[in-house]
């Protein structure tokens, strides 16, 4: 099975001393099996896009996620995916997942839901440290798995 790496877990992947619970996961997998929703590339892009470009930092993250980019499989949110989001943002239990208030430091653009659906569309499961969010989506998304590679917890 397929299993979706969010967001958090590339990021962790990246830094100098990543967790090693998240490693030996991330080992133990076959490549074929690892993908990312494309929501995840827009994650990323926004991030770089708010630091200063003409930094080294900027470069780095950029090298970093055209390498993401061109050695994984990217799944996109195609017409399946759309679909299972624009039921999973109607849901009221989930509308907090979707917006952010205008005061938030980091915005929220309904990501757990875009690549939830990405996943479910899919066929995938989601590996993420959010189990909280992902919890509450898969009440709302029968079927949807995962698993946080932190503490090897299932959802």
């Amino acid at each position: 099975m397929t299993t979706v790496l969010d967001t958090d877990v590339l990021s962790e992947l990246r830094l100098p001393n990543p967790n090693p619970n998240v490693t030996a996961w991330f080992a133990a997998q076959p490549a074929a099996d690892l993908a990312i929703a494309s929501f995840s590339v827009a994650e990323i892009e926004y991030g770089i896009a708010r630091i200063p470009q003409s930094g080294l930092l900027a470069a780095q993250l950029t090298a970093w996620l055209n390498s993401i980019v061109a050695t994984q499989l990217v799944l996109p949110l195609d017409a399946a995916a759309a679909r299972i989001f624009g039921r999973l943002i109607a849901v009221p239990a989930l509308r907090n997942l979707s917006a952010s208030p205008p005061q938030a430091r980091k915005p929220r653009f309904a990501g757990d839901l875009v690549i939830a659906a990405t996943a479910f569309a899919h066929q995938a499961g989601v590996a993420t440290r959010n189990l909280s969010d992902f919890r509450l989506i898969a009440q709302h998304c029968p079927g949807l798995a995962g698993i946080d590679p932190w503490t090897r917890q299932a959802f």
